[in-house]
Protein backbone atom coordinates (compact mmCIF):
# COMPACT_ATOMS: atom_id res chain seq x y z
CA UNK A 1 0.00 0.00 0.00
CA UNK A 2 2.72 2.06 0.97
CA UNK A 3 4.34 1.58 -2.55
CA UNK A 4 0.97 2.68 -4.28
CA UNK A 5 1.22 5.98 -2.53
CA UNK A 6 4.61 6.70 -3.27
CA UNK A 7 4.12 5.97 -6.88
CA UNK A 8 0.92 8.13 -6.53
CA UNK A 9 2.82 10.82 -5.05
CA UNK A 10 5.20 10.44 -7.63
CA UNK A 11 3.07 10.77 -10.71
CA UNK A 12 1.57 13.73 -8.71
CA UNK A 13 4.70 15.44 -8.41
CA UNK A 14 5.68 14.77 -11.96
CA UNK A 15 2.36 16.27 -12.79
CA UNK A 16 2.44 18.89 -11.03
CA UNK A 17 6.29 19.69 -12.25
CA UNK A 18 5.19 19.25 -16.00
CA UNK A 19 2.07 21.67 -15.37
CA UNK A 20 4.36 23.77 -14.03
CA UNK A 21 6.93 23.87 -17.06
CA UNK A 22 3.77 24.21 -18.94
CA UNK A 23 2.36 27.71 -17.42
CA UNK A 24 6.03 28.63 -16.99
CA UNK A 25 5.98 28.06 -21.22
CA UNK A 26 2.91 30.20 -21.13
CA UNK A 27 3.74 32.98 -19.10
CA UNK A 28 7.13 33.23 -21.24
CA UNK A 29 4.81 33.23 -24.65
CA UNK A 30 1.79 35.58 -22.86
CA UNK A 31 4.86 37.84 -21.93
CA UNK A 32 6.42 37.62 -25.47
CA UNK A 33 3.00 38.45 -26.91
CA UNK A 34 2.60 41.24 -24.53
CA UNK A 35 6.13 42.72 -25.72
CA UNK A 36 5.44 42.51 -28.67
CA UNK A 37 1.76 43.78 -29.17
CA UNK A 38 3.40 47.21 -26.83
CA UNK A 39 6.19 47.81 -29.20
CA UNK A 40 3.53 47.51 -32.16
CA UNK A 41 1.34 50.26 -30.01
CA UNK A 42 4.49 52.01 -29.73
CA UNK A 43 5.49 52.23 -33.37
CA UNK A 44 1.71 53.28 -33.99
CA UNK A 45 1.99 55.86 -31.64
CA UNK A 46 5.21 57.45 -32.90
CA UNK A 47 3.41 57.52 -36.20
CA UNK A 48 0.43 58.81 -35.34
CA UNK A 49 2.35 61.73 -33.11
CA UNK A 50 4.59 62.10 -36.65
CA UNK A 51 1.36 62.60 -38.73
CA UNK A 52 -0.91 64.59 -36.16
CA UNK A 53 2.08 66.99 -36.24
CA UNK A 54 3.15 67.16 -32.40
CA UNK A 55 6.85 66.68 -33.19
CA UNK A 56 6.82 68.57 -36.87
CA UNK A 57 8.30 71.63 -34.91
CA UNK A 58 11.82 69.75 -34.25
CA UNK A 59 11.71 68.60 -38.00
CA UNK A 60 11.00 71.54 -40.04
CA UNK A 61 13.14 74.29 -39.57
CA UNK A 62 11.51 77.81 -38.42
CA UNK A 63 10.81 79.68 -41.74
CA UNK A 64 13.22 82.97 -42.18
CA UNK A 65 11.75 86.09 -41.02
CA UNK A 66 11.45 87.45 -44.29
CA UNK A 67 8.74 84.63 -45.25
CA UNK A 68 5.99 86.77 -43.46
CA UNK A 69 6.75 89.55 -46.15
CA UNK A 70 6.92 87.67 -49.22
CA UNK A 71 4.68 88.66 -52.23
CA UNK A 72 4.12 84.57 -52.50
CA UNK A 73 2.69 83.88 -49.20
CA UNK A 74 -0.71 83.25 -48.76
CA UNK A 75 -0.79 81.50 -52.28
CA UNK A 76 -1.94 78.20 -52.44
CA UNK A 77 -1.09 77.93 -56.04
CA UNK A 78 2.62 78.56 -56.30
CA UNK A 79 3.79 75.43 -57.09
CA UNK A 80 1.41 75.48 -60.00
CA UNK A 81 2.23 78.83 -61.42
CA UNK A 82 4.74 78.23 -64.25
CA UNK A 83 8.43 80.15 -64.21
CA UNK A 84 7.33 83.62 -65.90
CA UNK A 85 4.05 83.89 -63.75
CA UNK A 86 6.54 83.35 -60.33
CA UNK A 87 9.04 85.59 -61.50
CA UNK A 88 6.24 88.18 -62.24
CA UNK A 89 4.94 87.80 -58.52
CA UNK A 90 8.73 88.09 -57.35
CA UNK A 91 9.06 91.39 -59.58
CA UNK A 92 7.76 93.30 -56.48
CA UNK A 93 8.31 91.18 -53.67
CA UNK A 94 10.13 93.79 -50.78
CA UNK A 95 11.60 90.51 -49.84
CA UNK A 96 13.43 89.34 -52.77
CA UNK A 97 16.73 89.35 -52.12
CA UNK A 98 16.50 88.00 -49.13
CA UNK A 99 14.53 85.13 -50.94
CA UNK A 100 17.03 84.78 -53.49
CA UNK A 101 19.79 84.46 -51.02
CA UNK A 102 18.11 81.63 -49.29
CA UNK A 103 16.84 79.56 -52.21
CA UNK A 104 20.40 79.26 -53.83
CA UNK A 105 20.79 76.06 -52.96
CA UNK A 106 17.02 74.79 -53.62
CA UNK A 107 16.90 72.58 -56.43
CA UNK A 108 13.52 73.16 -57.25
CA UNK A 109 10.75 76.72 -57.73
CA UNK A 110 11.16 79.99 -58.09
CA UNK A 111 12.96 81.78 -55.11
CA UNK A 112 13.56 85.70 -55.30
CA UNK A 113 13.15 85.76 -59.03
CA UNK A 114 15.10 83.15 -60.41
CA UNK A 115 13.94 79.72 -61.81
CA UNK A 116 16.09 76.39 -61.20
CA UNK A 117 18.07 77.48 -63.99
CA UNK A 118 18.60 80.62 -63.41
CA UNK A 119 20.31 79.84 -60.01
CA UNK A 120 22.58 77.09 -61.38
CA UNK A 121 23.91 79.58 -64.04
CA UNK A 122 24.39 81.77 -60.74
CA UNK A 123 26.28 78.98 -58.57
CA UNK A 124 28.72 78.51 -61.50
CA UNK A 125 29.84 81.72 -62.17
CA UNK A 126 30.32 81.79 -58.57
CA UNK A 127 32.47 78.64 -58.06
CA UNK A 128 34.07 79.76 -61.54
Amino acid sequence: MSERRGASAEREARAAAGLAAQLDERGQAEAAALHRARAAQAERDAFTTLMVGADLPDLIPPRPRWHADAACRGRGDWFDLAAPDAKAICGECPVKQACADDGIEEPAGVWGGMSERDRRKLRRGRVA
